[in-house]
């Protein structure tokens, strides 16, 4: 649930403290059933809505469009709705074009599933660096290993299996990446000395592991507080730009260094 993702509570604080300043009241829920959230705005219980996350249908976002209640997406996006996002295709793009320019030919794409959209993107970011590269996209070397916190570490167990030799693995996802430093170093590989790690989203963590993660930083209070200064101007009658798409960074730790 997005309430549970370290991710999401980071963003949660951005838009907290955009709200709180502007003495509006933020209500939290994990809605599980669709059919809920189409209820709540029907009924007219809140002022707006930030949809955070990628969980609801597009059926649903379309259905809320139509409604006419003031919303916007966090973390994803939909036609004809306000929405904050991240460059996840750019992001990925360059974590894959370090680890090529380190020598790195056999790079595998890790994640939890293939099916989220921002994943998907990553994913593009990947395949990208390698077309560029002149290196050919294997289909063996991109496995998803469930959602979970050990997706990661499946997935990479699962390409290790059946690809054989790797020298960089791209997490689409920081968790992923982790996993993926815990199915290395069980069979034996050093890192960064024989396979180098990149993750995405440079959660508090990454610094945590051993060796501490390189990760594509992404501003997670800033989708939080651009998110909810949308949403406070369209309460106020404003229209805003459809897309806001915030930047990322590539930072550089211990498991991406070159090759001795």
């Amino acid at each position: 649930p997005v309430i549970l993702n370290p991710f999401y509570a980071a963003v949660m604080g951005g838009v907290e403290e955009v709200l709180e300043a502007a003495d509006y009241h933020l209500l939290l829920s994990s809605l599980k059933r669709n059919d809920d959230l189409l209820k709540l705005a029907q009924e007219g219980r809140v002022d707006g809505l930030l949809v955070v996350g990628c969980d609801i249908a597009d059926g649903v976002l379309a259905k809320l469009e139509r409604l006419g209640v003031p919303m916007v997406l966090v973390d994803h996006s939909f036609p004809g709705l306000a929405s904050v996002t991240t460059e996840h295709e750019a992001g990925a793009h360059a974590a894959t074009s370090h680890l090529i320019r380190q020598g790195r030919q056999r790079v595998a794409f890790v994640s939890e599933n293939l099916v989220n959209p921002n994943f998907r993107e990553r994913l593009a970011g990947y395949r990208r660096a390698l077309a560029e590269a002149g290196l050919p996209y294997d289909e063996r070397r991109v496995a998803a290993g469930g959602n979970a916190w050990e997706g990661g570490y499946h997935a990479t167990r699962r390409v290790l299996a059946v690809s054989g030799e790797l020298d960089g693995v791209v997490g689409a996802n920081d968790p992923a990446a982790i996993g993926a430093l815990r199915a290395l170093q069980e069979v034996g590989l050093r890192v960064p000395q024989e396979v180098a790690v990149i993750g995405f989203d440079d959660l508090h963590l990454a610094a945590q592991t051993s060796p501490p993660l390189s990760s594509v930083y992404v501003d997670k209070q800033g989708l939080g507080r651009v998110g909810a200064e949308l949403l406070l101007r369209r309460l106020g009658g404003e229209r805003v730009p459809e897309q806001r798409v915030l930047p990322t960074a590539l930072v550089l730790r211990a498991s991406s260094e070159g090759k001795p």
